[in-house]
């Protein structure tokens, strides 16, 4: 069935769809567009069956206000609301380590806000301790690290970015900075709090902080 048609170039969807796309719920996009009195379209799906549309350009007019105060994420996708981390389902899922499908499932029907991505587009964000309590079953089995901050996986040693910066001597605002831009190889495990947190491998932080320091 039909819920998104194209006339004369101009778009309109079904009630339903616009909630979807705006990441608001039913209830608050059919009473905003009537406070706004904003016309719905007749439209024929396929099958036959009448659907009452609302076009495009109208929809985000009516809900330009809403729109422009969204909060936004910042260049690593996560937004701060109420003291709370959030990010979206995708950017969890390659924050703990999991695949988005993973955490898809355990979470889209939780509470989540509407925000901003970095390049202005809007998406639906979760809170950090629905996401990691959704997902406890499968987070427990991640790797956690030893009182030095370290942890040893398949023959290798991984490590936080503090516990490498103690190891190699250097000061972890410094090892951040060479570290951004570069394509590090990195595990989700937890540290000894249990946090979870990105671990980094030996070999690449060693070649990194090598190569750095020859250039100085």
């Amino acid at each position: 069935m039909n819920s998104v048609f194209e006339t004369n170039n101009e778009r309109y969807a079904v009630l339903k769809m616009w909630s979807q796309e705006l990441g608001l719920s039913v209830p608050v996009v059919r009473r905003e567009l009537k406070t706004k009195d904003v016309q719905s379209y007749t439209m024929r799906a396929h099958d036959g069956k009448i659907q009452q549309c609302y076009k495009e350009n109208e929809v985000l007019n009516a809900f330009q206000g809403v729109l422009l105060h969204l909060p936004v994420a910042n260049k690593d996708g996560v937004l701060y609301y109420n003291e709370t981390e959030y990010r979206t389902l995708y950017n969890w899922g390659k924050y703990l380590n999991l695949s988005e499908k993973i955490v898809t499932s355990r979470v889209k029907y939780l509470e989540n806000v509407m925000g901003k991505l970095s390049d202005g587009n809007t998406a639906k964000f979760y809170p950090e301790s629905c996401v990691k309590h959704a997902c406890q079953d499968v987070l427990r089995s991640l790797p956690e690290a030893e009182k030095d901050g370290f942890f040893e996986q398949d023959g290798q040693k991984y490590g936080g970015v503090t516990a490498w910066a103690r190891y190699f001597g250097i000061g972890g605002t410094t090892l951040r900075r060479w570290m951004q831009g570069e394509n590090l190889k990195t595990l989700q495990g937890k540290n000894t709090n249990g946090r979870f947190m990105q671990f980094y491998l030996h070999s690449e932080i060693e070649e990194l902080v090598e190569n750095k320091k020859l250039k100085k």
